[in-house]
């Protein structure tokens, strides 16, 4: 028999709490805690949550001081990983969800309060891990995880419950790519999605901790939470954590440039998580001329047999007087999502136009409007003068993007 106990970890009423259990007996395990004078009400079905006031008293008595990973071994192979049991009738209470916190756009900040990460040029998730298993949702709160499996490789590394911030990446020969990412987002049959994970694989890239066991961390300073992050979490086949630079954010901004990546975000280290709101606190500063675009309506396709289908995207995006017309994308289209667009978008069919400025529209290329319901990524050389795109391209769809939050990025 052997008691054993992990580093304390997370923070819940003031102090750092750990996880103590036994790899062969419930007895043995609670007659150990309640020898250290802490109640029974402490067992959470296969592990004691532990203070840390108590935890030098445990170690002084023997238990034995492990990586929590051993622990979900140890349990696993002793067959004593069990649910917490509960009353009958009563569910098990659900989470509130936490918003993910959203970067404002900006010039750089330089200062000692600052750091930087790679702005992953892929899809924002919210993960949260519960009894082995997890679930992710977009953003805009939709389900994901049917669509990603590889996130499963990841809660069955971890020994408690989690739910933490990243982006679903995937890498064209080691370049983030979100065109590349679009095979995998839309797609949630199960024998396609195998196949696309195996053509087409992601890495969850993870960088923020909001909820550690039932205790929230959003009210931490950015260093702690990151700081926890790193204790609970290490690097595996299908999951990393963002690499975090302190210091001179110029320099990096500079390599960014060079290599062709779309850009940093700088992030204070004291701010606490603010959920649901684009805070001055995260600065996205991009290296390459993107932004998010709201459709509004579609151009139909020139030539014979092409004017029942997409030939171009109008897009727009929002100010104080509504949706603003900033061009048409064609560019960058294929045939293939330029189809699936249009099963998206044909129910969202409307007149007048949705713009509250001119959109284009000529006998040989009527323009079809739609509710501004879709926001699709674009990449372009300059805005004119008239407040368009030049040499728009289409980059992909944003599922994870409110049309409302959608602005001139300057």
């Amino acid at each position: 028999m052997a008691i054993l106990v992990d580093r304390p970890l997370w923070w819940h009423r003031g102090e750092r709490w750990c996880h103590c259990v036994s790899d062969v007996s419930y007895d043995e395990l609670h007659d150990f805690v309640e020898g250290l004078g802490i109640p029974r009400r402490a067992f959470q079905g296969d592990h004691y949550d532990l203070p840390e006031r108590y935890w030098a008293a445990a170690i002084a008595a023997g238990a034995e001081l492990v990586d929590s990973r051993v622990i979900v071994g140890r349990l696993r192979a002793a067959d004593l990983r069990l649910r917490p049991s509960r009353k009958p009738g009563l569910a098990r209470a659900q989470p509130r969800r936490i918003a993910p916190m959203k970067a404002t756009p900006g010039t750089l900040p330089i200062g000692p309060e600052w750091c930087y990460e790679l702005k992953w040029d892929g899809m924002r998730a919210i993960c949260t891990i519960e009894q082995g298993r997890a679930r992710a949702t977009s953003a805009r709160d939709n389900d994901i995880t049917a669509s990603f499996p590889e996130l499963q490789q990841l809660a069955a590394t971890l020994p408690l419950d989690v739910v933490v911030d990243g982006e679903l990446v995937a890498l064209d020969r080691g370049h983030p790519s979100f065109q590349l990412l679009q095979q995998r987002i839309h797609v949630t049959d199960p024998v396609v999605v195998a196949r696309r994970a195996r053509d087409v694989p992601v890495v969850y890239v993870i960088f923020d901790l909001l909820r550690v066991g039932e205790d929230e961390s959003t009210a931490l300073p950015l260093a702690q939470r990151r700081a926890l992050l790193e204790e609970l979490i290490e690097p595996g086949p299908t999951w990393r954590l963002t690499e975090v630079h302190d210091g001179d954010g110029q320099t990096l901004f500079d390599v960014i440039v060079e290599r062709g990546l779309e850009g940093i975000v700088a992030k204070r280290l004291d701010a606490p998580y603010e959920e649901g709101r684009r805070s001055p606190a995260w600065v996205k500063v991009k290296a390459t001329m993107r932004q998010e675009m709201v459709v509004g309506g579609w151009l139909s396709g020139e030539g014979s047999g092409r004017s029942d289908r997409i030939g171009s995207l109008l897009v727009g995006y929002h100010d104080a007087t509504g949706l603003r017309f900033a061009g048409s994308v064609g560019s960058g289209l294929s045939e293939r999502e330029a189809a699936r667009l249009l099963e998206r978008l044909a129910p969202l069919e409307t007149e007048p136009s949705p713009f509250v400025d001119a959109a284009p529209s000529t006998r040989r290329r009527r323009a079809t409007f739609v509710k501004p319901r879709l926001v699709v990524e674009v990449a372009f050389t300059a805005w004119t003068e008239a407040g368009h795109l030049r040499h728009p391209v289409f980059m992909g769809e944003r599922v994870d993007i409110e049309p409302e939050a959608v602005g001139r990025e300057r």
